[in-house]
């Protein structure tokens, strides 16, 4: 019969010691000593993972154990702390595809795909989250048109309100590629809301004043031909 400490070695790892019980009746047996110590070797578990995952448990803990009378603001910090989670564990991938994704319209990018899963996981942080990036890189057209591209493929219902406002801000902003996302993005969106929000901007004469008015006689004509059918 196979032996007790060759099971431990064969399924466990490396045995430092293992020491039987006495089997005579009138012997004491040896109680286990500090050196009967199994060595247990396993793969290394990936940092990042298992912090993300920890973090991820301690809010949820949080949320589900909070007492009734809890103050107020616990919604708030636990918010807090999320949208901190996803800074860390996602903001460098993503500003890495913004800068070196190629962006073609009527084509999903790789940056589409990334917005796409992080909306699943969170769509409250995650529209957070990317409005504060925005904000931030306003000043770098590049980080600017991809963040205004990724919204502008989403459905209107996901990017509003923080979307909007987005788009919105970037009908005013100094360079001319970020205008001209701006407006796409509500071409992209069509719909009532969208061509309300168009007939009631009031932008500089030039391409930029052009541009909206031709969206907004093409969505004028989308509404026109859906209440004919």
């Amino acid at each position: 019969m196979e032996s007790l400490e060759k099971r431990h070695e064969r399924s466990s790892g490396t045995v430092e010691q293992w020491t039987p019980f006495a089997t005579s009746e009138s012997a004491t047996p040896n109680p286990p000593t500090a050196v009967d110590t199994i060595t247990v070797e396993s793969e290394p578990a990936d940092q990042e993972t298992a912090t993300r995952l920890e973090r991820t448990a301690v809010l949820d803990l949080r949320a589900s154990d909070a007492p009734a009378d809890e103050s107020p603001d616990l919604e708030n910090r636990l918010n807090a702390l999320r949208l901190q989670e996803f800074r860390e564990t996602h903001e460098r991938e993503f500003l890495s595809l913004l800068r070196q994704c190629h962006f073609e319209y009527g084509f999903d990018s790789l940056a589409d795909a990334f917005v796409e899963a992080r909306l699943a996981e969170n769509s409250h942080i995650t529209m957070n989250w990317i409005s504060r990036l925005y904000f931030e890189h306003i000043d770098d057209p590049t980080l600017a048109v991809g963040i205004l591209r990724a919204i502008g493929r989403l459905r209107y219902e996901q990017a509003q309100p923080v979307g909007v406002s987005l788009a919105l801000s970037a009908v005013i902003h100094a360079d001319d590629e970020v205008k001209e996302c701006g407006i796409r993005a509500f071409e992209r969106w069509a719909g009532a809301e969208s061509l309300r929000v168009l007939e009631n901007l009031e932008l500089p004469e030039g391409w930029i004043q052009e541009y909206a008015d031709q969206v907004i006689q093409d969505l004028r004509a989308a509404q026109v031909a859906d209440h004919a059918r």
